[in-house]
Order: C-alpha cells, then structure tokens, then sequence
C-alpha cells in the first residue's frame, strides 16, 4: 500500500506513472489488507495536462490495484484530480474534485 499522513500532502507532476506492483502489500492497511491501494488520511494533488495525463496502474494486465481512498481526514480544498486515467482495474472512494478522469 501507499499511505499519505494525515497533515502531509503527496504532488504527482503531469505525465507521471503511478504503477502498483502486485504483492506488496506487507503493511496490511485499508480496506482490501491483500490487495495494493492508495490510502489518502492527508491530501493528493494530481493535475496533469491535456498532453501530459498521470496514470495509476498495476504493473502488468493481471495485477489488480484497489484504489485510492480518500479519508475524511483529507481536505477537499487541496486534494484534487484532473487529466488523470487508470489502467486495469479501479475503484476510488470518497469526495475529491475529479476533472477529466477517464477509465
């Protein structure tokens, strides 16, 4: 899993790949504790460009990644997504100011 601090605030630059490898959840954190996820208790900013989307995957086609989970510990003021896609499969919970996502 990927854990973001409470107070903290993770900055993903456009055109990044975010990849998730399988079995790497050693922490056992979050909802799905053997399955690879996001769990936000701080804030994401993912702004990407219409010629630069950031992507979240698993790191191959048969790898499935939970998600990101965005707390209520996450301020909706800061914590935003746009020009963002996902690769494989997918789920996100929780309030978030989403633009341009595709799936």
């Amino acid at each position: 899993d990927i854990y973001i601090v409470e107070g903290t605030t993770l900055t993903i630059d456009p055109g990044v790949q975010v990849i998730l490898l399988a079995n790497t959840d050693i922490n056992n954190l979050g909802n799905q504790p053997n399955s690879v996820e996001i769990i936000c208790d701080g804030n994401i900013i993912a702004e990407g460009n219409a010629s630069n989307y950031i992507t979240f995957r698993g790191s191959s086609s048969g790898i499935t990644w939970m998600g990101i989970y965005i707390t209520k510990l996450s301020d909706p003021a800061i914590t935003k997504f746009s020009y963002c896609k996902s690769v494989y499969k997918f789920k996100m919970k929780g309030k978030i100011v989403m633009k341009k996502w595709e799936q």
